[in-house]
């Protein structure tokens, strides 16, 4: 069969594959190339059959993936960019999450679990609304073309501010991390030691061995690629074409960077949108069975974007259909950690006792793991700690919407 006899998805592929792809994901990447733009019927053509593609668990992989970038350059339809009041905004994709009482945490007999997921109980929640997806690069963009990073009002809190400023909220992380390496070095014990008590990270762990074989000048220098010492107007490794298609979820940005696209979308949106607190999150991924993943009970590679898989970056969202939360949320194991609106405080949770203050430089809770995590680390239960101000390559977030319009235009 030749290229051109090849058919499209959608067209009664018996056994959907790259070669049947190849053709979508070519044209996809013609405005990227410069070559002639697709006409309106065919580039909508090529749009459904990319999308019917990437989310179908019958194609390899990395044909899906590559079906995903493709369709992020040639313009995903799931993120429709819209007009309200002169401000270009993508409103995202959400999923209903229904009201009730629901389990949180894991339990003794879970021997993955660390005490800090502990005790499990029970959290009543009211009704919400979660992204399907994380945050894209596509809908992010709105928000730096329109010059958040240089309107205060979306900055809430001093703290976010002063970070805004170039300054170090809190003391700055440089310093923490100065002082807790030297302490590493004193304290006369292996890393691979204090890996196993603190239950670090493969990532954590690769970061220690780097930064005390250093100098204390070399990790200033080191740092300066990850902690800004100066103000700035888009995220981190914006420019990167690896993690910046416009269907892959944002990266590198801080939990204040994460709040203030929240009241910006909410401005432009004219309705609520936050952050999920930790609880909603862990509703929104495990519906009310207590699952240990989005899909059930047993890992599988080939449901989420771990390090298990080893694509080594992050992908489409929407890539791994077998992955899909029972209220349909995607992407809740693995491809980015994502920032939650809670304080790291011990279980059982109480929203009243002070763990979602917006206003405090406390450490924030992380969930679902990322591209670069293990699947031991992209249970639902899992809560990860770090710091307001850290960004990553691998850390995102998704919004949550209540439904509840705003007053003004």
């Amino acid at each position: 069969m030749t290229k051109s006899d090849r058919p499209l998805i959608g067209e009664g592929v018996a056994d959907p594959d790259l070669d049947a792809l190849v053709d979508q994901i070519l044209a996809g990447h013609c405005p990227e190339e410069g070559w002639a733009e697709l006409p309106g019927d065919l580039c909508e053509r090529v749009r459904g059959d990319l999308l019917s593609g990437m989310q179908d668990p019958r194609v390899r992989l990395r044909a899906r993936i590559a079906a995903g970038r493709a369709l992020g350059q040639l313009g995903d339809p799931r993120f429709k960019p819209e007009e309200r009041s002169g401000v270009r905004f993508t409103e995202p994709p959400l999923v209903r999450v229904p009201a009730g009482i629901y389990p949180i945490g894991s339990s003794p007999e879970d021997s993955q679990a660390s005490d800090h997921e502990r005790p499990r109980h029970q959290v009543p929640i009211d009704e919400f609304r979660i992204g399907r997806y994380p945050v894209t690069v596509g809908e992010y963009r709105c928000f730096v073309e329109v010059g958040g990073y240089g309107q205060a009002h979306y900055w809430e809190t001093e703290d976010a501010r002063v970070w805004l400023g170039g300054q170090d909220p809190a003391g700055g992380p440089t310093g923490r991390i100065l002082g807790l390496r030297q302490r590493l070095l004193d304290s006369g014990r292996s890393l691979e030691d204090w890996a196993e008590e603190n239950d670090w990270k493969p990532e954590t762990l690769q970061n220690w061995q780097k930064w005390t074989s250093m100098s204390e000048a070399e990790v200033r220098q080191d740092l300066r690629s990850i902690i800004p010492e100066h103000s700035r107007r888009e995220p981190a490794w914006w420019n990167d074409p690896a993690l910046t298609g416009s269907n892959q979820p944002v990266v590198g940005v801080t939990w204040y960077e994460a709040r203030a696209y929240c009241a910006w979308l909410a401005n432009a949106a004219g309705r609520a949108f936050r952050l999920p607190t930790e609880v909603e999150w862990e509703a929104a991924m495990r519906s009310q069975d207590g699952r240990r993943y989005p899909w059930g009970h047993r890992f599988d590679p080939a449901r989420a974007n771990t390090l298990e898989g080893r694509v080594m970056g992050t992908t489409p969202v929407g890539s791994y259909p077998g992955g899909v939360s029972p209220f349909g949320a995607w992407d809740g194991a693995g491809n980015v950690w994502e920032w939650t609106s809670s304080i790291d405080r011990p279980y059982p949770y109480r929203s009243e006792d002070g763990r979602e203050d917006g206003s405090s430089a406390e450490k924030r809770v992380l969930r679902g793991g990322s591209w670069f995590s293990p699947k031991s680390h992209c249970r639902c239960a899992l809560r990860d700690v770090t710091i307001p101000d850290l960004f990553s390559y691998y850390v995102g977030f998704r919004v949550v919407s209540t439904n509840t319009p705003l007053s003004g235009p």
